[in-house]
């Protein structure tokens, strides 16, 4: 993933201190949880993920999936790095506010530790069992804020149900350095297009049913090796090495087969700067879009600033987010035998893409889905029962977002080599390297597995199916 890189740089210094503390709203760049409900009956835009309780709708909820009443669980909210904070306020909507009669049936929060991140300050108060805005406040000496956790001490319990729910959480953070209000408020613009995509995602599989998904409905993720040092990355094309060859170093193992293949094709294109891959405009035969599923999605545009798509809680060694599938978004990526691949007869320069100065990256990308993609191939050779198909290629997706600086433009690169059946085996990033394994063969495959090395998160298993059982 490329971006432009000085803009991260820039936050200490380009906004100066304000003479006086000023509170101001913060929204949230991730939410994490230690559990959340999963249901097979509404797996996609009514799930419990903890990014509703961010969301400013009270039909909407964070619950929690855990055995019991919710005693002992929590949800952290990571938000702008903010200096000079005094004091941080939550506003909460306690319990599951769609209706009274749901408010009643599930079970609300009663005492809560409110900690501040990553100072400590904290305050322990209880909630009233009521509907409504209630507020909590931390107050802490100057100093760095980065986030902010709320844990349950004890519960209201449900009349019908033992999940524990809450709808929203609000923080407000007062501090002397100045926000910028427009990139705070984009990324509420970022929840509600997610609350969408999982609406999408509901009506892709209902589709599905006649027209066959290469994807699972869901996938879970589990950490299986503690993160690493990868401080001698050079550039964009010296740390996506590093990812391949770490990637490499896993032995054949259950689902996964031998990818030697595979990733000295990455290697061999990396190394030679993909100066002899052809630039060519790809037309995907199944354009519909990637649907953003629990467990693994499109990578965003916005990944160029959130940081690792996938974490790990190293207490319980669970891993959240979302592992990345192609940037280009539509399901034809998947297989090399569903993307039509033409001469680029306008072909930019790779420089100009990756730096996200070629034409297309200057248009609008507010959702953080690419507004271009440019693409370099390395074609197979034709087969008595097929023509020639990709076997490896380099896209570059691009676009205008806004930034904490303003609006900008950012790229996103990613590495895709396809196996000998045509389906998508490595995906690789300059932060992430992933090898999947499918069932089946041809149009009826489907995606079941990963393993993906990260270069600032846990190697992480993806896995078909529900990570929690749900009611």
């Amino acid at each position: 993933m490329v971006a432009v890189l000085p803009l991260l740089s820039l936050w200490s210094s380009s906004f100066a201190h304000a003479d006086a503390a000023v509170e101001r709203r913060l929204y949230p760049d991730r939410v994490d949880a230690s559990s959340f409900l999963w249901n097979d009956w509404n797996r996609f835009q009514e799930n419990y993920h903890p990014l509703y309780a961010v969301d400013d709708d009270p039909v909407t909820a964070w619950v929690e999936g855990a055995e019991g009443g919710g005693v002992g669980e929590w949800v952290r909210f990571d938000t702008t790095d903010l200096a000079g904070t005094t004091a941080v306020r939550l506003r909460v909507r306690n319990g599951y506010q769609k209706s009274a009669a749901l408010f009643k049936a599930n079970a609300r929060a009663r005492e809560v530790t409110v900690r501040l991140l990553p100072g400590g300050a904290e305050v322990t108060a209880t909630l009233a069992d009521k509907d409504g805005w209630q507020e909590l406040r931390v107050d802490q000496a100057a100093g760095a804020f980065t986030g902010v956790e709320l844990r349950v001490g004890s519960v209201y319990p449900g009349s019908k149900y033992e999940d524990l729910c809450i709808s929203d959480v609000e923080v407000y953070a007062t501090s002397t350095v100045r926000d910028n209000p427009v990139a705070e408020a984009a990324k509420l613009g970022r929840v509600k297009s997610w609350k969408a995509e999982r609406v999408a995602a509901a009506l892709v599989f209902k589709a599905g049913a006649a027209d066959h998904m290469p994807l699972a409905p869901s996938y879970n993720l589990a950490a299986v090796a503690p993160s690493r040092d990868y401080e001698d990355a050079s550039g964009t094309f010296g740390s996506m090495a590093l990812m391949l060859e770490r990637l490499r170093s896993l032995a054949p193992s259950g689902l996964f087969a031998d990818a030697t293949r595979e990733v000295n094709l990455a290697m061999s294109g990396v190394r030679e700067e993909f100066g002899a891959w052809k630039p060519a405009r790809i037309t995907p035969m199944d354009s519909r879009p990637i649907p953003r599923i629990d467990g693994v999605g499109p990578a965003s545009l916005w990944s160029c600033f959130d940081g690792a798509s996938v974490w790990a809680d190293l207490a319980t060694g669970q891993a959240h987010g979302q592992a990345e599938l192609p940037a280009a978004g539509s399901l034809g990526y998947l297989r090399a035998d569903t993307l039509g691949v033409f001469e680029a007869t306008d072909a930019v320069s790779l420089a100009d893409a990756m730096t996200a100065a070629a034409p297309g990256c200057n248009k609008d990308a507010a959702s953080g889905e690419p507004a271009a993609v440019y693409a370099w191939t390395k074609m197979g050779p034709a087969m008595a029962d097929r023509p020639a198909r990709v076997e490896a290629m380099l896209t570059v997706a691009c676009g205008r977002i806004e930034v904490r600086e303003g609006s900008d433009r950012v790229s996103v690169a990613q590495l895709l080599v396809y196996d000998a059946a045509g389906r998508l085996t490595v995906l690789a990033g300059p932060q992430f390297a992933t090898q999947f394994a499918w069932r089946g063969e041809g149009a009826t495959s489907v995606l079941t597995a990963g393993r993906r090395v990260g270069m600032y998160g846990p190697d992480v298993l993806i896995r078909e199916g529900r990570a929690v059982a749900g009611r």
